[in-house]
């Protein structure tokens, strides 16, 4: 932050950082409310900011892009400072433009609002999939007796490493949904080739995890909500084919996937 010895040295000077700092400052008094809100929905992501949780909050920097606010925020177990940039949504013609600053903050007092509420949805939905998710894991829900066709990944290292870091990388966030999406195409085909009993009528797949990964298939274990309410059940899906080199297990896994957005 810019002390008062630099501000006086700017003035004597004549420099745009008194101009510039003058304004952060003016903004920072006349705008707290709507900066705090700010804050709160344009944090960046692992650095949510609660309302409540504000002690301190100031412009320390503006251009014609962006601004940058240096909050302090205070929980149960101390304070710590962090410093927030926020782009504007409509570029301003230079820094000193307080007019078009304004307009650009109550812009984002505006989104504000939406955006909060979509967080904490968004972190009511993963509470609620990570309920979801308890038991998945547990070694009483693991497969005891898996399909005729499957077959084990073996003693070969290559093929026993490809099958692990396959099912490390299915069980990512970033596969959730191509998971659920394989768990319902799973259950589908058991209901195309026998009298499947575990899914009573319409479901949803509220979590699962890829349990195996081997030369001829996937194995699932999922929780889901049907007519009958919630259960654990488990979900084996085929290759076409078994393979023998562990490429082709990668190969496989992607094909399977491509054939559900068919």
């Amino acid at each position: 932050m810019v002390g008062k010895g630099t501000q006086t040295f700017s003035q004597l000077n004549g420099s745009f950082l008194d101009q510039e700092t003058t304004l952060a400052e003016k903004i920072s008094m006349d705008r707290m409310d709507a900066l705090a809100k700010i804050v709160v929905a344009f944090a960046p992501e692992g650095r949510q900011v609660k309302m409540e949780d504000i002690e301190y909050l100031q412009v320390i920097s503006m251009d014609e892009n962006h601004l940058d606010i240096e909050v302090e925020v205070c929980e149960v177990d101390g304070c710590v400072s962090m410093l927030i940039p926020v782009m504007f949504p409509s570029p301003c013609n230079s820094g000193e433009d307080e007019e078009c600053l304004i307009d650009n903050i109550e812009e984002l007092q505006d989104s504000a609002g939406g955006l909060v509420i979509k967080r904490r949805l968004e972190a009511e939905e993963e509470n609620d999939y990570n309920s979801s998710l308890e038991g998945l894991f547990d070694p009483k829900a693991c497969a005891t007796e898996y399909p005729s066709w499957w077959i084990f990944p073996g003693q070969r290292e290559d093929i026993v490493l490809e099958c692990e870091t396959i099912r490390t990388l299915l069980n990512s966030a970033d596969f959730r949904q191509e998971v659920s999406e394989l768990t319902s195409y799973g259950i589908s085909l058991e209901r195309d080739y026998e009298d499947a009993e575990d899914v009573k009528g319409d479901f949803e797949v509220m979590a699962a995890v890829v349990q195996s990964v081997g030369p001829a298939g996937l194995y699932i274990v999922a929780r889901i909500q049907d007519q009958a309410g919630q259960s654990i059940i488990e979900v084996p899906l085929q290759f076409p084919k078994s393979v023998n080199e562990s490429s082709e297990i990668r190969t496989s896994v992607l094909g399977i996937l491509a054939s559900i957005h068919v």
